[in-house]
């Protein structure tokens, strides 16, 4: 997502604990990212990644208040606001107020197996890679999944989800703004009132297109530039519309780190190298990817389908305009050297529906949940 000027405003008064303990204090909050295990040939085992956050959510401080009131007062507070909508914002905004925890390390469990996690930084994001016990792996849920809890939280119960993904397999990595959700980014009012003010709206028909992908044995990944702080609408927004669940990678953003808002400003960057960081993670893989021509989707898949032909399978490029024109130069120049069989600019998501890539994949088994070694 390209975040407007505007949000400069809200710069410099993030503040962040300086010191931390081991121990989750009663007044803290941690969520866990969904993310993805893989099978590991060096180590002949299952590994995963973990990403999360801890924060404290202090919104009731005098300088808080005041950035909350001016950010209302830009957003035009008053005009014709419900109080849902006043709300909607206030619990919104106040997620890029939290007080980040950093250096706090924190232990999960997965199983009866403790594994201690890298200190949080900063931002109060923190990551990890864990060792996934045999006795775990083989027994995933229907979806693939396996769940993991962290230790000496006290009297929270703070569980994550690790995808399972099979060496070889089938992988979404899907957009989110303009691409599975209403988003209007080239239009930075409409953006910000969208993003903070409105309930989010699905793009029709791609919920169920990932439902049929995904009863087939795909595994989504949601990749946006949207920020990390923006995680819990998006995924309240995936469940309410029955968008299968996945992983998700979103931007981890703090207000007064300059490094935040240039990858904000500069997606064609961000999201490249982690789509790129995905692709060779997992090798075996087949990946289509989905986005949107609102912004520099086409350029950064065509140059991704051109350096991973073997891997990057489809690319699927939402149309946000009411032509769609394939011949049009900026698409002849995003996928020169790419198959024409390879990309499709739609409109409609029936048309991916019945095209060649899907069809082939409807004739196809479900490819049943990994468990044990690689297949």
């Amino acid at each position: 997502m390209r975040w407007p000027a505007a949000l400069l405003m809200w710069g410099g008064l993030m503040l962040s604990s300086v010191f931390g303990q081991d121990r989750i204090k009663s007044d803290e909050r941690v969520v866990f990212f969904p993310t993805a295990g893989t099978w590991n040939d060096e180590t002949r085992e299952w590994t995963a990644d973990i990403h999360g956050w801890i924060y404290e959510p202090e919104v009731n401080d005098f300088l808080r208040r005041q950035l909350t009131e001016r950010i209302l007062a830009v957003m035009g507070r008053g005009r014709d606001w419900d109080d849902a909508t006043e709300e909607r914002l206030r619990g919104r905004i106040s997620r890029f107020l939290y007080d980040n925890e950093r250096s706090k390390q924190l232990r999960i469990t997965i199983g009866e197996a403790a594994c201690d996690l890298e200190p949080s930084a900063a931002d109060g994001h923190f990551t990890g890679q864990v060792r996934i016990p045999e006795a775990v792996r083989g027994n995933p849920g229907r979806d693939g999944t396996i769940e993991f809890r962290l230790l000496e939280s006290g009297e929270q119960e703070i569980r994550g989800t690790i995808h399972l993904l099979a060496p070889r397999g089938l992988s979404i990595v899907s957009d989110v703004d303009d691409t599975i959700k209403v988003s209007d980014v080239r239009n930075r009012q409409r953006l910000l009132e969208r993003t903070f003010l409105e309930e989010f709206v699905p793009v029709e028909g791609m919920a169920a297109l990932y439902r049929d992908l995904a009863d087939r044995g795909a595994t989504i990944h949601y990749l946006s530039n949207s920020p990390c702080q923006l995680y819990f609408d998006l995924e309240a927004f995936r469940a309410e519309h029955r968008f299968p669940a996945g992983t998700w990678s979103l931007n981890r953003f703090r207000l007064k780190d300059p490094g935040s808002w240039d990858r904000m400003l500069t997606p064609e960057v961000s999201k490249g190298t982690r789509i790129e960081a995905l692709l060779r993670r997992f090798p075996g893989r087949q990946f289509v990817l989905v986005g949107d021509s609102g912004e520099r989707d086409p350029e950064i898949y065509g140059e991704l389908a051109r350096t991973f032909p073997e891997q990057v399978r489809q690319v699927w490029i939402r149309s946000v305009d009411e032509t769609v024109d394939r011949e049009a130069p900026r698409f002849t120049a995003a996928f020169r050297e790419v198959p024409a069989d390879r990309w499709i600019l739609f409109r409609d998501p029936a048309v991916l529906k019945e095209s060649p890539f899907v069809r082939t994949l409807r004739e196809t088994a479900p490819v049943p949940a990994p468990s044990g070694g690689p297949r």
